[in-house]
């Protein structure tokens, strides 16, 4: 197989690297390429990723489930939508997902995602802690020290 050209392994790194709507890198790079595709590419791949996480998640995934939490909450290459998001993070945790349990005790926390509840706050930190969460132990501990 023939070798790249630095032109082409440039312009394979540059649209890999960009997950953003805009093109991270002036076309200064590459003379050939007179229009950036990292967009086109990007978006295209994030719809494809999205359906694919949905049908994970719904599949049973907690990957998928705090993965697509993740891109309802930061409104991610789909519309931001905490109840979606707060959905499919409650169903990666009750899997035992470490990530999604700190992510649901800092929603009943300080996120201002859900009405404050101190009682789930320490349950979901308890759940992650339990399983050798560090930063979920911490908080732990600053919660029993006061």
């Amino acid at each position: 197989m023939k070798r790249l050209s630095n032109h082409i392994k440039r312009t394979l790194l540059l649209t890999a690297l960009s997950c953003a709507s805009v093109c991270i890198m002036p076309n200064i790079l590459c003379d050939a390429m007179p229009v950036c595709i990292a967009s086109e590419v990007s978006v295209s791949d994030e719809e494809r990723i999205i359906q694919e996480l949905q049908q994970e998640a719904e599949a049973g995934n907690a990957e998928a489930q705090y993965k697509l939490g993740n891109r309802y909450y930061y409104g991610k290459y789909t519309e931001e939508n905490y109840g979606k998001a707060v959905y499919w993070y409650l169903q990666a945790a009750k899997q035992g997902d470490v990530a999604a349990q700190i992510i649901l005790a800092e929603c009943y926390s300080w996120r201002d995602v859900l009405p404050r509840d101190k009682e789930l706050e320490i349950y979901w930190y308890t759940q992650a802690a339990e399983q050798g969460d560090v930063s979920a132990q911490f908080h732990l501990a600053e919660y029993y020290d006061r």
